[in-house]
Order: structure tokens, then sequence, then C-alpha cells
């Protein structure tokens, strides 16, 4: 498969490099849309992805809106059924089996097997994210992806442009992220697709499962007003966690890095205007604002 300049419409062919399919993408990573057959160079068939929450493809129906194919998958990524007799390859979140018998899906920098629920070589970056080195997602698949091989929290909604910027961003050494959406004080979980607040207990839990937990690390809630009001995530989150939590007082946007072609390469969450006091990073720990964050 190869991608355009733009990172939207992707390319498969034969071995004479005749194109026969085309895919067609949205904007954000691993989002297929549509693809089109193509015999002698002339359009014949159109085929539109539909996928779950998590990202992976669900089914594909033809252009009167009739099922061509269905699937089902295993927690780890393994697929479970596969009703209809297409070949299609772009399956679990949205990536591309490999043309081999494994069933391996290429996750950029890694590759992952879906049948043990690990990749094939250890994390480039190291130990940031725990001493098993080739764990997929933190052991929590049915939350998390991991487009890059790479990997903290992720509270977008499963398509849009902010998720796929989040995915981007890696966590220092000495830190943890979640980024989302906030409100008044109030994360707001999008992974499903629906709007809900994420208790700061159950946002606490997860945070603790996440294999480069550390108590001494720093945990950055990326979200619009995750430190706004009294009893807000983030000083409930101090109470709940012995990590110092960064948060914000207002709002918050994030500084989306691209490369020359236009494609999304990382992501910083930051305040709009450092000057504008509304809006500030501030630090709680112990359930006390400790001081204000530059």
């Amino acid at each position: 498969m190869e991608l355009s300049a733009a990172g939207r419409s992707a390319y498969g062919g034969n071995a004479s490099n005749q194109v026969i399919w085309a895919w067609v993408n949205a904007s954000g990573l691993d989002q297929p849309v549509e693809r089109i057959a193509f015999i002698n160079g002339i359009p014949r068939q159109r085929q539109v992805f539909h996928a779950d929450g998590l990202g992976s493809i669900a089914a594909l129906t033809d252009e009167s809106g009739a099922t061509v194919q269905t699937y089902t998958y295993a927690a780890f990524g393994s697929i479970r059924t596969r009703i209809g007799t297409d070949l299609n390859r772009v399956t679990y979140t949205a990536r591309e089996a490999m043309g081999d018998s494994h069933g391996f899906f290429y996750y950029r920098h890694r590759i992952y097997d879906p049948t043990t629920g690990r990749f094939t070589s250890e994390d480039p970056l190291g130990f940031v994210d725990g001493a098993n080195r080739v764990v997929y997602c933190a052991n929590n698949p049915v939350n998390f992806v991991d487009p890059f091989g790479l990997e903290d929290i992720n509270l977008y909604g499963p398509v849009t442009i902010a998720r796929a910027a989040s995915d981007l961003r890696k966590s220092g050494a000495n830190e943890i992220t979640v980024g989302g959406h906030g409100v008044c004080g109030d994360v707001i979980d999008l992974r499903t697709g629906r709007a809900q607040v994420i208790t700061p207990s159950a946002l606490a839990a997860e945070i603790k499962t996440l294999p480069n937990y550390g108590p001494n690390k720093t945990v950055q809630v990326g979200t619009c007003e995750g430190a706004k009001g009294d009893n807000s995530t983030a000083e409930q989150l101090s109470k709940l966690l012995p990590n110092p939590i960064k948060a914000a007082t207002g709002k918050t946007v994030n500084d989306i890095e691209v490369d020359p072609s236009g494609r999304i390469v990382g992501s910083t969450p930051t305040i709009p205007d450092p000057n504008d006091k509304t809006s500030a990073w501030v630090t709680y720990q112990g359930g006390k604002l400790v001081t204000p964050s530059k």
C-alpha cells in the first residue's frame, strides 16, 4: 500500500504496478472511509468501511448499502469471525494485515502479533512504559490503541484529529499524560463515541494500570479546565494518587506539529495565552495546591 503525499489516500497494485485499489482516509490517523476497485484503470466498485469504537473495521458495505463483509475480534485483535468472501486486509484498529500467513499487523515502528497480544520487538524508546518492552496497550486493548507501536490515556473520540494528534504524543520518562476534553473541573471520556464524565476514582484506577506508572511521576491532565473550581478532577486525583497532578484552570489547546506534507506528527497540550491569568497550569499533591506551574 502506498500513501499519497497528504496521507489521505492510499493505493495498492498488482505485480505490474497497475493500480487496482484506492483507499480514501479521513483526516485522522488510521481512519479509512472507503476503497475503490479499479479494473483496467476504470473505477468499478466502491466499498465503505464501518468502524467500531476502537477504530477496528466491523463491516464493509457496497454502494447500495448492502453488507459485503463483517468482522468480530478477540480482545487482542485476532479475527474471531469473518463473514463474507472479500479479501480486505484492513481490519483490527484499521491497520493492514501483513501479506503472510502469520496474521501480523504493521504498527509503523513495530510489528504486532494479535495471537500472543505482544509486539514482536522491544519498544525503541526503552523502558518508559515499564519493564515489559513488548507489551501492547498496557494489556488493556479493549480501551487503548497504539497506532505507532509507542504509547498514555487518550480520552478523545475515536474519529477525531485531536485523537490522532494525542496518539502521537509520547510521555517523557518522568510524566504520565491524559489527553481529552474537560469542562468545569470534570474530564470527559469520548472513547466509545458517547460523551460521559470519567470519575476521578475511575481515572486514578486506570492510571495505576499503565505499565509506565510510578508514584513519583507527574500526571499531566491536558484537558481544558481540569483544575477549575473546588473539587476539580486534578484536586481529587491528588487525593487518590501520591503523584503530583498538573492541570489547567482554564482552556488548553493541542499545539499540533505537522511535517512539510501537512501530516500530523506530534502534539503538546498548551494554554492558549500564557498571559491570560484565567488559564494557567497548576499542580496539586496530597489534595493541596502546591504551586502554579510554568
